[in-house]
């Protein structure tokens, strides 16, 4: 029983009597998995970017610009930018692992010094990257006073993880659509120049990596991510590598075999939640294992 409700287009408050808050939080969540059963809107996870600008802009002189139209909040956004090919120079902690700090540098000129990126709720990224790593960022730009000292200070809305050596990694969104037009595994490996072992069928050891390293991860949750992300993840959290196409055939074959619930957002973003399995693991109840063994 709701007692009352209020709020605005970008927020909702209801008060529930204490008594029936556990019946009324179990009907939202019932009323949410029938209404987006892969646990996405569409659209949600589209970032809006103010515009694209080089790493020598972000600079008081930029901040002090931006900051004439404040106040920000709904009808006035505070402005979001996007800079690309970023050197991580350090990753660090925050608050129990809950949020991440990287320092960045400008690749082509590292020597020009550093800026602080911080990344609010965005702790599983100190799995994902380590210093000498590139990374496209989208940010705010903010300053920080810490003992007198005032500096910029960017507040991260995503990090993008970057591969220049790669076809398989810089078109990895390519492939996936490749792949869900039903072109044969063996033409996609052409394209993307490579071979169906290395680096599109993923195999015993990839398929045990990717399962331990994301259940250890993203257990008892429904988890939103990016197949390159979660490449990096488990390649450094296990030491086996593996690339955006093998996680995305992994995390096929365990939905087809009752391990997770997946939901595909985009060419690279997936929504998946691990189920509770019951006796070992059984891969060959999923058609795709199937048929990339026909490869093999």
């Amino acid at each position: 029983e709701i007692v009352n409700f209020g709020g605005h287009k970008k927020a909702a408050g209801v008060t529930v009597r204490k008594a029936n808050l556990i019946k009324f939080m179990e009907a939202l969540e019932e009323d949410a998995n029938r209404l987006y059963p892969d646990g996405a809107v569409d659209g949600e996870d589209e970032l809006e970017v103010t515009a694209k600008i080089d790493y020598d802009i972000i600079n008081f002189g930029t901040y002090n610009m931006i900051s004439r139209f404040k106040p920000y909040g709904i009808g006035n956004r505070k402005p979001v930018f996007e800079t690309s090919g970023l050197l991580v120079v350090s990753v660090n902690e925050m608050t129990d692992g809950a949020h991440i700090r990287l320092d960045l540098a400008d690749s082509r000129d590292p020597g020009k010094g550093t800026v602080s990126a911080v990344g609010f709720g965005m702790g599983i990224y100190s799995a994902v990257l380590k210093p000498g790593d590139k990374v496209d960022i989208a940010y705010t730009i903010n300053e920080y006073t810490y003992r007198g000292n005032t500096t910029i200070s960017l507040y991260l809305e995503d990090i993008k993880p970057v591969r220049e050596d790669s076809f398989v990694w810089n078109k990895a969104d390519i492939l996936e659509d490749l792949y869900r037009s039903g072109m044969e595994l063996s033409q996609i490996a052409k394209f993307a120049k490579t071979t169906v072992t290395d680096g599109i069928i993923p195999d015993r050891v990839n398929y045990l990596a990717c399962y331990q390293i994301l259940k250890n991860k993203c257990l008892g949750e429904t988890s939103y991510a990016d197949l390159p992300l979660l490449a990096r993840m488990i390649t450094n959290g296990s030491g086996v590598p593996i690339t955006p196409f093998q996680v995305g055939r992994c995390l096929e074959v365990f939905s087809q075999a009752d391990m997770i619930k997946l939901g595909v957002l985009s060419s690279l973003r997936v929504c998946f939640r691990f189920l509770k399995v019951e006796g070992s693991m059984d891969l060959k109840k999923s058609p795709v294992y199937l048929r990339l063994l026909e490869y093999v």
